[in-house]
């Protein structure tokens, strides 16, 4: 019987664990894509500034769909870079 409810204890333990893992990566992938509003209030820059930029191909960006969305590490050092990306915007 000890064995039996050691063995249920470890499974709820193992369960509870990959659970946790599997949220906090879901979260931390959720964190690292804006969306173009985000963008811009992230970048500190207008909406149209920010279409400018990704019709010009001068910001890395990722059309998903209809939408366009931004990696915020991408984001980071091209603003580092001195916003000289010559990258083409991709289209998925």
């Amino acid at each position: 019987m000890r064995v039996f409810i050691l063995d249920i204890f470890l499974r709820i333990a193992i369960f509870y664990s990959q659970l946790i893992w599997f949220l906090l990566q879901d979260l931390y992938l959720m964190a690292k894509w804006l969306k173009l509003k985000e963008a811009a209030d992230y970048l500190k820059m207008g909406r149209s500034t920010l279409y400018k930029f990704v019709g010009e191909g001068t910001i890395p960006a990722h059309k998903i769909g209809r939408e366009w969305r931004f990696d915020a590490e991408e984001l980071d050092k091209w603003m580092k870079s001195g916003r000289k990306t010559s990258s083409k915007a991709s289209e998925i």
